[in-house]
């Protein structure tokens, strides 16, 4: 019975491990099309401004999802992490329009 746990823990794991490695080549991957769009300037400043902050979007959520570890936890958690960052954003507009005009 042990030997039978014991493999299935070892399997969770190493599943666990290829899904960090996954994201982190996921991550490594958007750092570097990023990189590419802004030194050759393919794309208007515009376009490559909206891709960046999509790309960035992204590495946020996978970094708070897996390496924080709110795929675990309570749902709670991840409810109170997003209205933390749902009133940063909030914030961070209001400060552009005030500062804008």
């Amino acid at each position: 019975m042990s030997e039978q746990v014991t493999a299935t823990t070892e399997s969770a794991e190493r599943q666990h491990r290829r899904r960090y490695w996954q994201v982190m080549a996921a991550m490594v991957v958007l750092t570097v099309i990023a990189f590419a769009l802004v030194i050759t300037g393919a794309l208007p400043a515009v376009f490559i401004a909206a891709i960046l902050l999509v790309f960035a979007a992204i590495q946020v959520v996978l970094q708070v999802y897996l390496f924080m570890h709110l795929n675990v936890g309570r749902r709670a958690y991840g409810m109170f992490f997003g209205m933390g960052l749902g009133v940063a954003v909030l914030i961070s507009m209001a400060l552009f329009v005030l500062l804008r005009f």
